[in-house]
């Protein structure tokens, strides 16, 4: 069967038995990657012997570039070696789909947290129980508000060139966060919100 970067590259139109083949494939594929993503974020949890009493689980990490000990030490060398795998897998599909040295020499994943983001929801469905098959999350309007603003303010808090008019933009959303939800915008976390609901 030939891959999806040859059925692009080729000049005639693809069969529907062709196409219907890469489907199946890429639905293997993904099953295999979202077991995988799973495994290592239970990987993680064992590891680093993650329980729900924890005050602060793994899964919750920020600013983990500066990380110099610990656990959060650990998890930045997981992730770094995570990203820097992701990286090199997309050198290596660059390589084979025929582009040059130096395109492959710029080329990287497009957006390892997102895949990352995936194993930490995995690893938290595991000592938290959030995401089960069959449950969904109402929010009501102010659980919306925070939902919208709270990266606002996150971003702002992560960011390393900003302005005054950023600060104080900064300062006005902690205090409308604070005021609605009665706590600070560094003790709000964003997937407690919301009511879990059975389908």
């Amino acid at each position: 069967m030939e891959n999806i970067e040859t059925l692009l590259a080729a000049s005639k139109k693809p069969s529907l038995n062709a196409v219907i083949e890469q489907a199946k494939s890429v639905a293997s594929l993904s099953a295999d990657a979202d077991m995988s993503e799973q495994g290592l974020g239970l990987l993680i949890n064992k590891h680093l012997g993650t329980t729900k009493l924890d005050t602060t689980k793994w899964y919750e990490y920020t600013d983990l570039d500066k990380a110099t000990e610990g656990p959060k030490k650990a998890v930045r060398q997981i992730q770094k070696a995570f990203y820097d795998a992701l990286h090199i897998r997309a050198k290596e599909k660059a390589k084979m789909a025929g582009k040059s040295d130096e395109q492959v020499k710029k080329t990287k994943y497009s957006n390892p947290s997102t895949v990352w983001d995936r194993v930490k929801r995995h690893a938290k469905a595991d000592i938290e129980g959030f995401n089960r098959l069959g449950e969904r999350k109402e929010y009501s309007y102010k659980d919306k508000v925070i939902r919208g603003l709270w990266p606002v303010w996150n971003q702002i808090a992560k960011a390393t060139n900003t302005t005054h008019e950023d600060m104080e933009l900064q300062k006005r959303v902690a205090a409308f966060l604070q005021e609605i939800s009665g706590k600070t915008a560094q003790s709000i976390k964003i997937d407690e919100l919301g009511t879990t609901i059975k389908k």
